[in-house]
């Protein structure tokens, strides 16, 4: 408190300052000067998601209802994760402004979209004292109650918050070339080059060079390790259709970092192979770029009425398919899949697990004994925040090896405590 005063005092448009100074007097239940803080960052950096959320909460508390609904408004327009669990807070300020019809919608759409919220039964309660509120005859007075503490849903801002992560896909559109149309064909030449990635990942082994670095509620990295692993992935179908992927390093769960096994960041693409592509809501965007190269961009989102089947996070035993959206970037000219990334479509409160986004790139390697080439992955990092613990974890794969064609044996996996992926139903990447 004394330092980040004394650097507002010095810089008082220091928008890094203004905001920690924010949080930290929001954890301390100073509401009003949180308030203040936050203010003074939105005012200058209208694209912080976090100042506007401790901002929102802040208000709520003050009973500063047209504030909070105004900030709160802000974020789930923003859409993604945080404005998902803004319309929570939306809601409440609804209801503190007398707008009872308009709160119930908005508290009813956050039930839909958080439907394992562990105020869920708060939530339905005031919903429910709502309905009462704007029923003929309804004692408007009575129900003051409902929202005088709206902190209920108002978590932790260092647990909800996502200062230090890259940005949601939703809260970031990357500009494309006004009136391009998208190919009729996109997606079908997509789904074409997803399948040959498969053919080619399966061909291949490489060492990967894994770094692992814990961050900071502020985003911080600190304690880097790296590692070094051979790598293999192998992929099969099965009479039925489904893709099986296993992925093999020569090490155990022990010899990683932190003793979590990242499994499956390589192989994301596959997202697009026909076997999951009806998975997601798909839809191009129009034609950018990534890093210099003419790009088309799709973004894809798991569909509510299908199981998730892509990932899994696999805690004590127990198996936890998360729903993911994200956005590819295509070659113009080849239609490959040249870059990746993806965040969860909602938080898992059952491991706590509030955000995670992944970016993988891919790219041609040239095997000029066998005179082909591959398309394979290059690079995978992951950011991760469960809880109040973060970190991310970069994966870069080099000195590829083709296994030789003509070869009558399978090539061997790597035998000193095999990583390999369980793969519900046709599940392909998953998590330990």
């Amino acid at each position: 408190m004394s330092y980040l005063t004394t650097a507002t005092k010095l810089d008082p448009h220091s928008v890094q300052a203004q905001s920690l100074l924010g949080q930290l007097y929001y954890q301390r239940g100073d509401y009003a000067h949180a308030a203040e803080a936050e203010e003074v960052v939105v005012a200058s950096n209208t694209e912080s998601a976090l100042a506007h959320r401790v901002l929102a909460n802040s208000c709520l508390k003050l009973k500063q209802f047209e504030k909070a609904r105004a900030a709160s408004q802000w974020m789930v327009d923003q859409g993604g994760s945080e404005g998902a669990a803004a319309k929570l807070i939306l809601g409440q300020a609804l209801a503190g402004l007398r707008k009872n019809t308009e709160a119930i919608q908005v508290l009813k759409s956050y039930l839909d979209g958080e439907p394992a919220s562990d105020v869920v039964p708060k939530v339905q309660e005031l919903i429910t004292q709502l309905e009462r509120r704007a029923s003929p005859g309804g004692d408007d007075a009575s129900d003051d109650a409902a929202i005088s503490d709206p902190a209920y849903g108002a978590e932790d801002a260092s647990l909800t918050s996502s200062v230090g992560m890259p940005p949601d896909v939703d809260q970031r559109q990357p500009p494309v070339v006004p009136s391009v149309q998208c190919p009729a064909n996109l997606l079908d030449m997509a789904a074409t080059r997803s399948k040959e990635l498969v053919d080619d990942v399966a061909q291949f082994s490489a060492i990967e060079e894994m770094t692992h670095e814990s961050l900071s509620v502020q985003g911080i990295a600190r304690n880097r390790e790296t590692r070094k692993f051979n790598y293999l992935v192998s992929i099969t179908e099965p009479p039925q259709g489904a893709l099986i992927v296993q992925e093999y390093r020569n090490a155990g769960i022990l010899d990683m970092p932190e003793k979590i096994s990242t499994t499956g960041l390589a192989v994301l693409a596959i997202a697009f192979h026909p076997l999951f592509r009806d998975d997601f809501e798909m839809t191009c965007e129009g034609l950018g770029d990534f890093n210099g190269q003419a790009a088309w961009l799709v973004h894809f989102r798991q569909r509510a009425e299908k199981p998730a089947h892509l990932r899994t996070y696999v805690v004590n035993g127990n198996n936890y398919p998360i729903r993911l959206k994200g956005r590819a970037w295509i070659a113009a000219d080849t239609l490959q899949i040249i870059h990746l990334e993806t965040d969860l479509v909602s938080a898992v409160p059952a491991i706590r697990l509030m955000s995670e986004h992944t970016s993988v790139s891919y790219g041609p390697v040239q095997f000029k004994k066998a005179n082909v080439d591959l398309w394979l992955p290059k690079s995978a990092d992951l950011y991760v925040q469960f809880a109040k613990h973060r970190f991310h974890r970069c994966e870069s794969f080099d000195h590829f090896m083709l296994f030789a064609t003509d070869a009558v044996d399978k090539p061997k996996v790597p035998t000193s405590g095999a990583s390999q992926i369980p793969a519900p139903d046709h599940g392909a990447g998953s998590r330990r």
